[in-house]
């Protein structure tokens, strides 16, 4: 379900909000003592969603608490957490809130940041294979309108017919941008006055708690990154898999199952801001 659709935390009571505020503020030393209390404490009126991100979220305290306990005092987890979501991107990859467990996501980004690329990106592959159908449904069920060809699409990409399927799905991602953020709003557009519209239109969408905890995340889409680098920006960026590259018929090399599941995982990622 795209995320948008779940109101994250507007649901929240005063109390809640509060309980919420105070835990975030918590340093990892107390993270592992405390967190899981304190949201028990709200976790009643949570939606299946928020219940899926914060046990995501408190996974660490319990599989893993030794390893918050030497921390320094001013440790930040979900800062640490969004800089996870940044790497990813970095390297071509858009995780799903609903449906990518957190702790592979950071294992995935430590893999990135210690150079370890082929690791991450088989981690991340091995991931976006067994979640291609759920894709392919909530793209259906958020732009029925689009079915047709984004199951031409998706059929392409069974096939292994990457020279069909990454093109349509990068095109498919242009006209849903437009229809999320407005008409002639691209969602890869660098233009200063179009990544102003798509943060406007983020802005409009998060709640407090959302932005503190997943703002990254979501501001993902007003960030220079190698799947939307203009011309003059991409050679600097860490991932060769560029939208304009495809689109605009320079690179012929683009043809492998780990660019098509990058393009399925940014299809899903901007699906999700609707």
């Amino acid at each position: 379900m795209p995320v948008f659709k779940t109101n994250l935390f507007n649901n929240l009571s005063p109390d809640q909000n509060r309980l919420l505020s105070k835990s975030l503020e918590l340093s990892a030393k107390e993270f592992g003592k405390n967190l899981q209390s304190e949201l028990s404490k709200m976790f009643d009126g949570f939606t299946p969603t928020q219940r899926h991100l914060f046990r995501e979220m408190m996974e660490p305290s319990k599989i893993k608490l030794s390893a918050f306990q030497n921390l320094p005092s001013g440790f930040d987890y979900f800062g640490n957490m969004n800089k996870g979501f940044e790497t990813l991107a970095q390297h071509g990859w858009f995780i799903s809130l609903d449906w990518t467990p957190l702790e592979m996501s950071a294992t995935a980004a430590n893999c990135f940041l210690s150079g370890q690329i082929d690791k991450g990106n088989k981690m991340m592959v091995e991931h976006f294979r067994k979640l291609l159908d759920q894709i392919q449904k909530e793209a259906r069920i958020a732009f029925p309108l689009r079915h047709r060809i984004l199951e031409k699409a998706f059929d392409a990409h069974r096939r292994k017919e990457y020279e069909l399927s990454i093109p349509a799905m990068l095109a498919q991602v242009e006209g849903i941008g437009e229809e999320i953020f407005g008409e002639d709003v691209s969602p890869t557009s660098q233009r200063p006055d179009k990544i102003k519209a798509r943060k406007k239109y983020i802005e409009s969408k998060l709640d407090d708690g959302t932005k503190k905890v997943l703002g990254s995340y979501f501001f993902l889409i007003t960030s220079s990154l190698p799947i939307n680098a203009s011309p003059n920006g991409r050679k600097k960026l860490s991932s060769p898999f560029n939208r304009n590259l495809v689109l605009h018929g320079i690179d012929i090399d683009y043809a492998t199952e780990i660019n098509a599941l990058k393009a399925a995982s940014w299809l899903q990622y901007v699906v999700s801001l609707k």
